[in-house]
């Protein structure tokens, strides 16, 4: 049965958009694995990078923010400490949020 409470926000919208728009750019060299987001802790992407047509078993998280301002990584000191556990690059981008 659906939950009539969830909403699909123009915040999430955005969200969506900006992480698609980030895939568009970085797929000639990235191989992105959209982590679902029930089970996205703060990580959107796990990567690997290709080297032409071939996978490298170079590894790193991405994680995609959608704002028009710069967003303020200092107020989420959680997200950053988890960032810091892992044993592979977390890379954050910042997608300026132009969209409609």
């Amino acid at each position: 049965m659906s939950d009539l409470n969830k909403k699909y926000t123009d915040r999430k919208k955005k969200g969506n958009k900006g992480a698609a728009y980030l895939e568009y750019k970085l797929t000639d060299f990235v191989l992105m694995h959209k982590i679902d987001e029930a089970k996205d802790l703060g990580n959107d992407f796990i990567c690997e990078l290709v080297d032409g047509e071939s996978p490298t078993r170079v590894l790193f998280f991405i994680q995609c923010k959608a704002h028009k301002d710069k967003p303020n990584l200092e107020k989420d000191k959680k997200t950053i400490g988890y960032w810091k556990g892992f044993n592979i690059p977390v890379y954050v981008f910042w997608v300026k949020n132009n969209f409609k």
